[in-house]
Order: C-alpha cells, then structure tokens, then sequence
C-alpha cells in the first residue's frame, strides 16, 4: 500500500508540473489537462479571478476562464518592464498565482491549495498561454532564467559615411532594422533604447565599457539627451567638406555613432572625423573634439 501511496504522489506531481528545455530559455506548465488550450502571448497586460483557487487569467485584455471570484486590477507593464518574479501552486487546476515586475508590479490571487509548481525570482517570463474552461486549468510559463539585462544591450559602434571629399546626405533618427522609418507610436522600442543607455555605455567600435565610472555617466546622460530629441521619423542632414576643408582639417573620413538591436537602428546626431580610414577608438559624449563643426549643413 505504501508502495501505491507513493506511485500516487509521484503521479500528481508530474501531473502538476512539466518542464521544457529550448534553446535560450525553459517553459513550465502547471495544472492539468482539462479546458481549451489558448496560445502563448507576450504577458504585456495581466489581470487574474480568484478565489480559492484561479477562476481566470487575463491576458493581454481577453479573459481566459470562468467569471467566479473578485477580479484584481490589469497591471499593464511599462516599456522596459517585465515579470521578474512566478510564484504557481496548482494541482488539477491552477490554485495560486503570482507574478512580480522588476519595477514593482504585482499581481496575485487564489488560496492555499495544490503543490508548489513554481517559484522563481531573477528571470525574465518571455510568454504565457494555458488550458481553460470554468476555472484556469492550465498555465505555461517561457522564461529565461538567472536574466541578464545586459545581455540585451544595444550596441553601438561608428559607421563611415563619407571618405575623401564630402558632400553625402546622412540620416538621423530611429529607423527598423530594414530601413524604414518607425511609427510614432512605436515608444516601446525608443524606451527600450533608453533603458539599454541607463545600464550601460555602449559596447562596440572597439571602445569596450565604461560602466560604473564617471565617464559612463558623462556619456549614458549624454546620449540619452540627444536621444531625447530624436523623432520618430528619419531626418536627412547634408555632410558638405570642401576640399580646402578637409585639407586644413587633416580629415580624410566622416563617422556617425549608430545604435542598433534586433529591430531597430538610432543613427544619432554625433559625428566623428578622422584623418584615415580607421574608425574613432573612443565612444561619443566623453569630452572628445570631433573636428566636424561646421560640417553638417
């Protein structure tokens, strides 16, 4: 009988929790098998209903479960944030959950039954989808573990825009990465640029970081003022040098600092010239003289 008791509680637990592996992150399911399946979502927007257990999840404005229990507020997270926090007990259905935003949102609900499926802190949940009918059955957690901001900081680096003699029309702005300009309402990938400047300075072009010296400083406050006046749509500038110009200035190449990640690029306003080919070593907003005044008409 023990033996059995045992087999029991072993099937319950694989029951409640199942976890997988990918490449980049993990996902953990927690529940069991009943109601409809809904689609993994980016969990931009949450709000739960609970009781004594979870009546529903609220996911992204769509209500995923019955409408038992009192209704928490939907906590949607700001550009830059997301859930840092899962805290799940469940058995045949989801009995608890909680989740927690590195800014300081939380949202919780439901009681005290089921098992411990899940309780995580320092990841960073990717999506969430799920089983359910009358109450959450289901709940699928994609995080990625042990999460390093870092690791999503945008890179910058010097890019040529003219050599010899200029007269080259140079953009600025926040543009996709296929090269159209974004819509004014994309403020989520401008926050995200921004939030990539508070934790570090740029690595790229060969200047390493400064992050944590004074120097970081001068340069993330630096760059996030330029970038504050950075539209949403691309601007062009004309590069204009004489000859006589980049004679008396030494100058053979003109550079513009730009920043990209996965979907977009910033082509900032700060320019760099060199009396060769080879790229400035230094990063801007950092006291340099660029020797380009004057040029960008």
């Amino acid at each position: 009988m023990k033996q059995i008791a045992n087999a029991m509680a072993f099937s319950v637990m694989c029951f409640c929790m199942t976890t997988y592996v990918h490449a980049g992150s993990v996902t953990t399911q927690c529940g069991g098998n009943g109601g409809n399946d809904f689609a993994n979502q980016s969990p931009d927007k949450i709000g739960l209903r609970y009781g004594s257990g979870v009546d529903a999840l609220v996911l992204n404005g769509i209500q995923h479960g019955g409408n038992g229990g009192s209704a928490t507020s939907q906590f949607e997270l700001d550009p830059g944030d997301y859930w840092t926090h899962v805290v799940i007990r469940s058995g045949t259905n989801v009995d608890y959950l909680e989740l927690g935003s590195k800014n300081g949102r939380v949202v919780k609900g439901g009681g005290g039954g089921g098992n411990v499926c899940l309780n995580l802190n320092d990841v960073k949940v990717i999506k969430i989808g799920g089983r359910s009918g009358e109450m959450l059955d289901n709940i699928r957690v994609e995080y990625i573990e042990h999460y390093n901001p870092r690791a999503e900081i945008a890179k910058g680096s010097w890019q040529l825009v003219c050599s010899g003699i200029c007269n080259q029309e140079m953009t600025t702005g926040l543009v996709s990465s296929n090269g159209g300009s974004e819509s004014n309402s994309d403020e989520k990938t401008k926050s995200s640029f921004k939030a990539s400047m508070r934790i570090s300075v740029f690595e790229g072009g060969g200047t390493g970081t400064t992050q944590g010296s004074a120097m970081s400083e001068t340069t993330r406050h630096t760059m996030e003022s330029n970038f504050d006046t950075t539209t949403s749509e691309s601007i062009k500038k004309q590069v204009v040098f004489t000859h006589a110009d980049m004679a008396a200035l030494h100058v053979s190449s003109v550079w513009q600092w730009v920043m990209r990640n996965d979907s977009s690029i910033w082509k900032s306003s700060f320019m760099a010239c060199t009396p060769n080919d080879i790229p400035p070593n230094w990063i801007p907003g950092v006291g340099h003289s660029d020797g380009c005044n004057g040029a960008i008409k």
